[in-house]
């Protein structure tokens, strides 16, 4: 018959790509938070990977924080962290970043 070949379906399945999707920013702002003690145990459940050290961005500003929250070291890749319009008005509260290398 005919020179073309039959496939067995291996060689579609090894032709399919598999799209992992990995979620690095969050926008949180504007949203009436007051702490974010919840923050790591949520994104662990929501997040497509379920692996909140991936996130890179982070966005809570406009919020009614007056702290930041231990809660922040747990995303030690985090390279921006916007926190304007909130209310924290100790700058020892901000000295707690001071060891979260990539921001």
């Amino acid at each position: 018959m005919g020179g073309r070949k039959v496939e067995d379906g291996k060689e579609e399945a090894a032709r399919k790509k598999t799209i992992e999707y990995i979620v690095d920013s969050l926008l949180l702002n504007s949203n009436q938070i007051r702490d974010i003690k919840w923050l790591a145990s949520v994104l662990t459940f929501v997040l497509p990977h379920g692996d909140p050290t991936k996130l890179l961005w982070l966005n809570l500003s406009q919020n009614y924080l007056d702290k930041i929250d231990d809660e922040i070291l747990k995303f030690p890749n985090l390279k921006s962290l916007q926190l304007h319009g909130c209310y924290i008005s100790d700058i020892e509260e901000v000295r707690k970043l001071k060891n979260m290398g990539c921001l």
